[in-house]
């Protein structure tokens, strides 16, 4: 076969391999690629097909595979048409997933029996793979066939990797990380059914039991999927926690992506006693981020035999907490306006949740934001999945020693949004010059004037003609030849409510409907569930306050009564003034 780049490597010849019984568990070929990886992977096809071939995703590497299966008829070695299924890719954990599909396919009526390789950084750029055909007596037969996919082959292809003997591959496994580092195939003879995971360094699914005991099945206790004793897991050293079970010398895990039918990982571990549970140490991979895992376990004893599986448990693994770049730790900063920047995550499917806190506190709970409601913390989300940044006017009522942290979410079917469970914090400083006092922060000093100002009032009460009941919509009456028509400002523009009656009100009754935002100033229309912000929104961003305490011309270029104290900009500053200082009612 031609290639346009290296030439593949000369065909193996069958004569020079071993012939391995038709009793024996599966065995695997030599490894193609380079490094080790950093997650194993295994796919397999079900006991009664073979691999008749693959399909890659690729860039300048290969970042996942899928293998094809396909049945066998025992009796003639020939496919039994109409079979072919495939299975899942392995996960790939580049943050720019590959999307050039390579597809190899062997001829009808062959099978998969050896793996050759070129690399590139010492990863697999490029798969090629041996069909040949079985006859009836069980042995290869006919002319080899080679299929390749992936990347233009620059690198030189590895010798053939075969099955040993007669055998024919069943699955693949290897190791990857971002991209696909090695493979190996997972053979086995015709006439052989797959041996037991438990038996091999498969992942396969561990329904089947194989050399198994009496051994009694574990109970999980921890992580669990259950809404009082909720779990969650994130990347890096974790701990299972099992029942002890009597005569067990140790307890094989085997973990998978929900809705996948194979083990992502599957280990046995001798874990640690505690009284009546054992804790079993895990690492969880990077790539397993924003992804809910189920879990199972089983007691092995001494002679590696072990019992039955356990039922089910799942969890969520949430996102790592996101890496904080500016400003530095231990900054002074002289203003209560925090330029907070971090790197992204890109497993942050739901964003990111800011916390800034009094330091020496800390708030609990990071993985659940919408429970948590704490008068030492301030709370703001963000919910761009690409946001690396956010500008925080942080309340004075947190006072000026600080401690900030960014923690990365996604969400989960069943449970929502759910976030990091913690990360590296820095602390800032806002200089003491820059603090207002709550003294100076009082609505009736700040606000009061503007509420009860003759522009606010015209609408807020002031207006008691037959046609102004509280509500009424302005564009019901007002054209444009009408003085108070709405073009060029707000189409929903309308007499406030009679419960927004402002005419004679006190300070403390203003101050507390100010507290209260109406219904469009929601938590996702300003980007944060607090209260004050919700406030702090309303009272800055709304197009008709806003046109009330800055020029209020009309269209027809005459000006609506007599301005608000102050221009626009003023107003802004006073009313982050007294948010900030805790909304003094006083």
């Amino acid at each position: 076969m031609k290639l346009k780049f290296h030439s593949l490597p000369k065909i193996i010849s069958i004569a020079s391999l071993t012939v391995v019984g038709f009793n024996a568990y599966a065995s695997y070929s030599g490894y193609v690629g380079g490094s080790a990886g950093s997650n194993s992977y295994s796919k397999s096809c079900s006991t009664d097909k073979r691999m008749t071939g693959f399909k890659v995703k690729y860039g300048d590497v290969i970042d996942k595979i899928r293998i094809r299966c396909t049945k066998l008829n025992k009796a003639n070695g020939n496919w039994v048409p109409h079979s072919h299924s495939w299975t899942s890719y392995t996960r790939a954990g580049s943050p720019v997933p590959a999307r050039t599909v390579g597809l190899a396919y062997c001829p009808t009526n062959k099978w998969v029996y050896s793996v050759s390789a070129t690399k590139r950084n010492n990863v697999i750029q490029k798969l090629a793979v041996q069909c040949l055909s079985r006859n009836a007596n069980g042995q290869l037969a006919g002319t080899s066939v080679v299929k390749s996919a992936g990347a233009n082959a620059t690198g030189r292809w590895s010798s053939w990797k075969g099955c040993p003997g007669n055998g024919m591959a069943n699955g693949i496994s290897g190791k990857s990380g971002w991209s696909l580092d090695k493979l190996r195939l997972r053979c086995v003879n015709k006439e052989q059914n797959i041996a037991s995971p438990g038996r091999s360094n498969s992942s396969s699914s561990p329904t089947t039991q194989s050399g198994s005991t009496t051994l009694a099945k574990p109970q999980l206790f921890f992580p669990r999927w259950s809404s009082n004793t909720e779990s969650y897991a994130m990347s890096g050293n974790w701990q299972f926690t099992v029942s002890k079970i009597s005569g067990a010398s140790k307890y094989e895990l085997c973990l998978r992506d929900e809705g996948a039918s194979n083990c992502f990982s599957r280990q046995k571990i001798t874990g640690r006693v505690n009284g009546n549970r054992v804790n079993l140490p895990f690492t969880i991979s990077a790539n397993r981020q924003g992804r809910i895992v189920k879990w199972q376990a089983r007691a092995c004893n001494s002679s590696n035999q072990c019992g039955s599986w356990s039922n089910l448990e799942k969890f969520t693994v949430v996102p790592n907490a996101a890496n904080l770049s500016a400003p530095s730790n231990n900054a002074t900063v002289n203003s209560r306006s925090l330029q907070l920047r971090w790197s992204r995550n890109n497993y942050a499917s739901a964003g990111y949740q800011v916390y800034v806190y009094k330091r020496g506190t800390r708030p609990y709970d990071w993985y659940q934001p919408t429970k948590r409601s704490n008068s030492d913390f301030y709370n703001y989300q963000v919910n761009s999945a690409s946001s690396t940044g956010a500008n925080i006017r942080i309340p004075e009522s947190l006072g000026s020693n600080l401690s900030w942290i960014v923690v990365a979410c996604a969400n989960y079917t069943g449970k929502g949004r759910r976030c990091s469970l913690g990360g590296r914090s820095r602390n800032v400083t806002i200089s003491t010059t820059t603090t207002q006092t709550s003294n100076n922060a009082r609505f009736s000093q700040l606000l009061k004037s503007t509420f009860q100002s003759a522009r606010c009032i015209q609408c807020h009460g002031g207006k008691n003609l037959t046609n102004h009941n509280p509500g009424t919509q302005c564009k019901n009456c007002h054209s444009q030849s009408n003085t108070y028509k709405t073009g060029g400002l707000n189409v929903d523009w309308h007499a406030a409510p009679s419960s927004m009656n402002f005419v004679n009100k006190s300070s403390s009754y203003l101050c507390n409907k100010a507290k209260q935002p109406p219904p469009s100033a929601s938590s996702s229309a300003c980007g944060s569930s607090a209260p004050a912000e919700r406030v702090r929104c309303h009272l800055t961003k709304d197009p008709l306050i806003l046109w009330a305490v800055d020029s209020g011309r009309l269209p027809n270029g005459s000006n609506a009564t007599k301005a608000t104290p102050g221009s626009k900009s003023t107003w802004k500053q006073r009313v982050d003034q007294w948010i900030d200082g805790g909304m003094n009612c006083n």
